[in-house]
């Protein structure tokens, strides 16, 4: 379901690698990359970069007319080898840096408007608290994390159609 949305979602992003969309019938038949994950789950080996211009807020005006203002930093660290940990579906970075993140910035997940998370989302929405564990699956069967939904995750494609940035949440 994550592949089908996310593909659909890179259709209206110009930037997005994989610009097509899926059905759930492709996403289901096709090649297992590796058990319970098929080819549409999984990003492709590509290289990319990400920046955020932080400036002094009397720099803005000849900046941009549309800044956008950090309200909350969060930092997870986390040992990569997933065979010593308890969970292999559960990101523990991804969870210190959410908690990090919403508490000096007044939030929760619920106060979140828009997303944007690393593939594999039913799992990710655990991590950062968008819903409870187990139970990342309902809210993306519902589409209440799609294009003009409740809580949008991932419109650019995400990270599977649009880019991969390594130690992306």
């Amino acid at each position: 379901m994550a592949a089908v949305k996310i593909h659909r979602h890179a259709m209206i992003g110009p930037e997005a690698r994989l610009r097509f969309e899926i059905t759930m019938e492709h996403a289901l038949n096709a090649p297992t990359a590796v058990t319970t994950f098929r080819q549409h789950d999984c990003a492709p080996q590509m290289d990319g970069a990400a920046a955020r211009v932080i400036a002094a807020e009397d720099a803005l005006d000849r900046s941009t007319d549309r800044p956008g203002w950090f309200r909350g930093v969060g930092l997870g660290l986390d040992s990569v080898m997933h065979q010593h940990k308890p969970d292999m579906t559960l990101l523990c970075a991804s969870t210190k840096a959410a908690e990090q993140g919403f508490s000096p910035a007044g939030t929760s997940p619920g106060g979140v408007d828009v997303a944007g998370v690393h593939d594999f989302e039913p799992t990710r929405h655990e991590d950062l608290g968008f819903a409870e564990r187990p139970g990342g699956y309902p809210p993306l069967e519902a589409e209440v994390t799609s294009l003009g939904a409740a809580q949008p995750v991932n419109l650019s494609g995400g990270f599977t159609a649009h880019e991969e940035p390594g130690g992306a949440p």
